[in-house]
């Protein structure tokens, strides 16, 4: 694993999430006729042997599970992503850069911002006055590899330490929503880990092979937000 990757992707996650639970849910706002759009889809992948195409096409994919999940949600209505990334009001959004393999990607068509900043606030106003929306959705994952195992050592015939073990695939997902005045109305972060792995010796294994979990453990860590949130709305 790289250490410039790995410090990138947690100084983005700390910024996202700084100074905040990881749960909030303000239900009068919530319970409110809401309608909602997703404005962000971010995120990055470490260990699992992905190109930056690869990234942005597992966040688009991200984008359809959490879009279909929400629009099943009792608690308020979804706008389409499309009209979101078709405004004028979004265009005006500066976003921060996705160049390089160790900077945090988008989704496509969407742009990498925090939702909270004030900075974006008055564009996200008009955005959300332009579609009618009562507030704006960001939805961030983060992918690594989570690894078990053991190591034997000192006994003959082996000269030199041995490990054996598994890797995983990790998800953190988090989704916050902002109303028309930059008040988080709804945060969640969820973490979840494939069921299944691979096996490795000495640190080597075919982490490619987590890939196809990635889309599982994703559609499980919004599932479980939409189950929090309804509980917290009953």
């Amino acid at each position: 694993m790289s250490f410039t990757r790995l410090l990138a992707m947690l100084i983005f996650a700390l910024v996202l999430l700084s100074g905040c639970s990881n749960q909030v849910v303000k239900t009068a706002e919530m319970k409110k006729p809401n309608r909602f759009a997703i404005v962000s889809v971010i995120g990055s992948t470490t260990g699992l042997g992905m190109s930056e195409n690869e990234e942005v096409a597992l966040l688009s994919r991200v984008d359809e599970i959490v879009s279909k999940e929400l629009n099943q949600a009792k608690s308020f209505r979804l706008s389409s992503s499309s009209q979101v990334k078709q405004s004028r009001s979004y265009a005006a959004i500066k976003g921060d850069s996705t160049d390089g393999i160790f900077t945090g990607k988008a989704a496509q068509g969407y742009k990498k911002f925090d939702i909270t900043s004030e900075s974006e606030a008055p564009n996200l106003k008009k955005l959300m006055s332009e579609l009618k929306l009562t507030g704006v959705i960001q939805v961030s994952a983060y992918y690594s590899v989570k690894s078990g195992g053991f190591t034997l050592s000192g006994i003959a015939p082996i000269p030199i330490p041995l490990s054996a073990g598994t890797s995983s695939g990790h998800i953190v997902f988090a989704i916050v929503a902002v109303n028309n005045a930059n008040e988080v109305i709804w945060r969640d972060m969820v973490e979840v880990t494939s069921k299944d792995s691979v096996g490795k010796i000495m640190g080597i294994g075919n982490t490619n092979a987590l890939q196809p979990k990635l889309i599982d453990i994703s559609q499980e860590a919004i599932r479980t937000a939409m189950v929090n949130l309804d509980e917290k709305l009953k």
